[in-house]
């Protein structure tokens, strides 16, 4: 079975790509963009380091901080850090996750 990720690595990073406009500051100061994901092991840091760079590359005002946790973690870890108001500025997330996450009043 293939996925999109394996077709194209660079698609998680044409999503960083549609939140430009929303995060770069009127001073024109560097914005920090914090990617929590669990592909690492799929992808290889390789990837993930080429998605990074890429993006910062194309968006000189910004910087993307990858955060990784693993897929067991990763729902648990994003609640705690979502409910203490630390929460990703960009994430992966499973469907079945999107109940927890509304259950816990972090979607609009």
């Amino acid at each position: 079975m293939h996925t999109f990720y394996e077709e194209d690595p660079a698609f998680p990073a044409c999503r960083l790509f549609f939140l430009i406009p929303a995060v770069l500051s009127a001073e024109g100061k560097k914005k920090k963009l914090v990617w929590a994901r669990w592909w690492d092991p799929e992808w290889g840091e390789d990837t993930v380091e080429w998605i990074v760079n890429s993006f910062e590359e194309k968006n000189p005002g910004v910087e993307v901080e990858p955060l990784f946790i693993p897929h067991d973690q990763f729902s648990d870890e994003l609640l705690t850090q979502c409910q203490a108001g630390d929460c990703p500025d960009i994430m992966g997330m499973e469907v079945m996750w999107s109940d927890a996450v509304r259950s816990a009043g972090l979607a609009g």
